[in-house]
């Protein structure tokens, strides 16, 4: 987690804290979209990140 420490500081205004890592939120262009299931993304993607 500490390679995603730095990129989750800077975009802490944008990214909350409330997702569970990083990770998801760096595969994803949108923290929204980390959030909800996007049509555009498959449910396979956060089954992967996760």
């Amino acid at each position: 987690m500490s390679p995603y420490a730095p990129a989750r500081r800077a975009t802490s205004g944008t990214v909350p804290a409330s997702l569970p890592s990083a990770a998801p939120a760096a595969a994803l262009p949108t923290p929204t979209m980390a959030s909800r299931p996007a049509p555009a993304l498959p449910a396979t993607t956060r089954t992967e990140a996760a």
